[in-house]
């Protein structure tokens, strides 16, 4: 009898300790990070920053916390939903995600895959000049001839803010591509998007000619005759002249007779490109005011256009 009991209280011990050693053979917060960075981690993580101008090195993400929220074992098969916390010293991810390991019999557990479920991403700090580099938006007509030349400056910037921004300065040349150019200081804006990181999302060249810290130049020639219909009439602008200073000098042909522009046409530049803004002079003795429609002519390497004139076109 005593021999029976110890028979089956041996059994109960190592089915104890298969048991425990099953149990304690999954994979545990310490080991689940390490094989995440070690699986190429970050990227899964579509924010990616680059440690400066030059080089364009992305910067690594380093997982500073793994909590095993549950997990669901069946078996050589372990499913793992954890949260997270990761960053690369610019851009800090928490959120929320699942591993999925498969047990060898050579090897043990091994991770086969994982996916984030959700997160959030936040900026640890302010955008640095490569940040703005990368953040370019090339669909602007004004970008960047030689950026990796010009100084970018910070400004100003809010983190705390409901979307982060920052204000940051460009001095060197900016291009809408083949057509005018800006050399000077501008202020690029930008703002932090989660799934993107910082972009730029403003550029205040406004000013243009205007401004006293940037010159803006015209390198296509604008002088010419430039035809169209306004309603009823026919018209025809003529540009005769552009001062260096960008004052337009011309007149509007009407059927009825000429119309020369006002001393306060000119040339000017926002981010979709340069343009050419044209006003009639009212002292005219043939001035109309149903014909002084404040004309912008906007000029591109892809040619001219006029919102207020139809069939617009230089002839």
């Amino acid at each position: 009898m005593k021999k029976r009991y110890y028979i089956l209280l041996s059994m109960i011990v190592v089915m104890t300790a298969m048991l425990c050693g099953c149990m304690q053979s999954t994979p545990n917060a310490s080991k689940l990070k390490q094989d995440l960075e070690a699986g190429d981690f970050q990227s899964s993580l579509s924010i990616q920053s680059v440690s400066d101008i030059d080089s364009f090195a992305i910067l690594p993400y380093t997982i500073s916390k793994v909590d095993i929220a549950k997990r669901d074992t069946i078996g050589s098969e372990d499913t793992v939903w954890f949260d997270f916390t990761a960053d690369n010293s610019a851009v800090q991810y928490t959120g929320s995600a699942t591993a999925y390991y498969h047990k060898y019999s050579e090897g043990g557990w091994m991770l086969e895959s994982f996916a984030l479920d959700s997160y959030e991403a936040s900026p640890i700090g302010p955008p640095s000049a490569a940040d703005c580099v990368v953040g370019w938006d090339e669909e602007w007509a004004y970008i960047a001839e030689d950026i990796y030349s010009a100084e970018i400056t910070l400004q100003d910037y809010d983190l705390s803010a409901a979307i982060p921004n920052a204000a940051l300065t460009y001095t060197g040349r900016l291009t809408d591509g083949g057509t005018s150019y800006i050399d000077g200081t501008n202020t690029i804006w930008m703002e932090f998007w989660p799934d993107i990181g910082w972009k730029c999302t403003n550029l205040d060249i406004t000013s243009g000619i205007y401004s006293t810290s940037s010159s803006f130049t015209l390198s296509t020639d604008i002088t010419g005759t430039y035809v169209g219909d306004l309603g009823y009439y026919s018209i025809a602008l003529y540009i005769t002249d552009v001062s260096p200073d960008g004052l337009i000098s011309g007149y509007m042909q009407t059927n009825d007779g000429a119309i020369y522009f006002s001393n306060e046409s000119q040339l000017g530049c926002s981010v979709y490109g340069a343009y050419a803004s044209i006003t009639l002079d009212p002292s005219d003795p043939e001035y109309r005011e149903v014909l002084d429609k404040g004309y912008v002519i906007n000029i591109s390497p892809d040619g001219v256009s006029c919102d207020n004139i139809q069939n617009f076109k230089k002839w």
